[in-house]
């Protein structure tokens, strides 16, 4: 066996191992349940197909494109509960 010539995976590193060591310590489940952890299931993305499987179905490219998801989606979310939290404190202003 030789390693491949793959030095950087194309997403985040530290939320990839995340996705896979969340995802295969519930083996059996699927990624929908495994991953509600870390992504509420409400969230749009989750009702990607993807999601209908278990995390042994899945080839590596498939959890780099799920991290990219996933990080897009969080950030996405942050971004709204940072705008609402700048809009909270703009209606509390005394001035």
């Amino acid at each position: 066996m030789t390693r491949n010539e793959t030095t950087e995976l194309g997403c985040n590193e530290k939320l990839f191992k995340l996705i896979v060591k969340t995802t295969f310590n519930q083996r059996r489940k699927t990624l929908r349940n495994s991953i509600s952890s870390i992504l509420d299931k409400e969230n749009p993305l989750s009702t990607d197909p993807i999601f209908n499987k278990r995390p042994e179905q899945l080839s590596v490219q498939e959890f780099i494109e799920l991290t990219n998801q996933v990080e897009a989606a969080l950030k996405n979310k942050t971004d709204i509960v940072y705008s609402n939290d700048i809009a909270r404190k703009g209606t509390n202003k005394k001035e």
